[in-house]
């Protein structure tokens, strides 16, 4: 019996952990950007889980390579979640 990762289509779980100052951060075109990010982020780590709940591990790997769409998708999400602590500061002091 084979299994898929549902891919959520809003990522509740940034959007309720972030600490927005008051909701502060959730109107920033970061946070918006953050978002879309983890999103594409989740869309890429379901292929791969369905890669391999179907058996096709050689494919999953090649998926999670250097130059991969995952690895890329992994790196934004780490530079979304980076632009979005640059201006947590800044965010609260509005």
């Amino acid at each position: 019996m084979s299994r898929s990762a549902p891919a959520p289509s809003t990522p509740s779980s940034i959007r309720n952990s972030v600490p927005s100052a008051g909701g502060l951060l959730r109107n920033t075109p970061e946070y918006r950007d953050l978002v879309t990010r983890h999103e594409e982020f989740h869309r890429e780590v379901a292929q791969i889980a369905s890669m391999i709940n179907h058996g096709k591990y050689g494919a999953a790997r090649r998926a999670i390579d250097l130059n991969s769409n995952f690895r890329k998708a992994s790196q934004a999400i780490a530079n979304a979640i980076t632009a979005l602590d640059r201006i947590q500061p800044i965010a609260i002091a509005s």
